[in-house]
């Protein structure tokens, strides 16, 4: 009687180590998952541009996000220790969270390039015809653009910004470009001087 208590006690005391086992795999996928998301939830708000969330996720911006969620959904959902499977994903985890940090936390710093610096993107046709109402994107790199790094062209085709001393992408929101016209397949740069006007004029060809 004794030693049949006993051995449901250790069947008990096995169930129970098994059930905090599965409850730290979770959340440590949970974390790992969480700690992209945040950090790719920041780097949004610091460009003004959160509610692209889910947009933004298909960019390049977004793959750390998707790189995470492989060894987080791995440790969220599997609740049986396998030493070699844990290993690569354990290392995977590490390059996630190596990964997102240094890829995002610098896209944070960078967030706001609102300046002192005029600059100014004007927008024509072959004819010289100005575009008008035009979408223009000004960012370290191309993607979702920063604070301070959209505009819209004036009546003579001129996005005005005003920004800090840097070197910039000049590009466009795929999303409302004019379909009448081609979207420039190579990205134009510009770069900003303290103390000095930046411009730069930019032709679109008709389709």
């Amino acid at each position: 009687m004794a030693e049949k208590h006993l051995n449901n006690r250790r069947q008990v005391t096995a169930m129970e180590k098994t059930k905090i086992i599965e409850i730290i795999r979770f959340f440590i996928g949970l974390a790992i998952i969480g700690y992209a998301s945040i950090v790719f939830a920041l780097m949004l708000m610091a460009k003004g541009a959160l509610g692209m969330f889910l947009f933004a996720l298909i960019t390049p911006y977004g793959f750390p996000v998707i790189f995470a969620c492989v060894p987080g959904l791995y440790f969220m959902f599997t609740s049986k220790i396998r030493w070699k499977a844990d290993v690569l994903m354990g290392i995977l985890a590490v390059l996630s969270i190596i990964f997102t940090t240094t890829a995002l936390i610098p896209e944070i710093m960078l967030g706001d390039i609102s300046g002192n610096n005029p600059v100014l993107i004007t927008v024509v046709d072959r004819n010289n015809i100005p575009l008008v109402g035009l979408e223009v994107d000004i960012g370290a790199k191309p993607g979702p653009p920063p604070k301070g790094g959209v505009a819209t062209t004036d009546e003579n085709g001129t996005a005005h910004f005003s920004l800090k001393a840097g070197t910039y992408y000049v590009y466009f929101n795929s999303n409302n470009f004019p379909k009448e016209y081609k979207e420039p397949s190579q990205f134009e740069t510009i770069e900003v001087i303290d103390g000095k006007i930046a411009s730069k004029t930019i032709v679109l060809e008709k389709k």
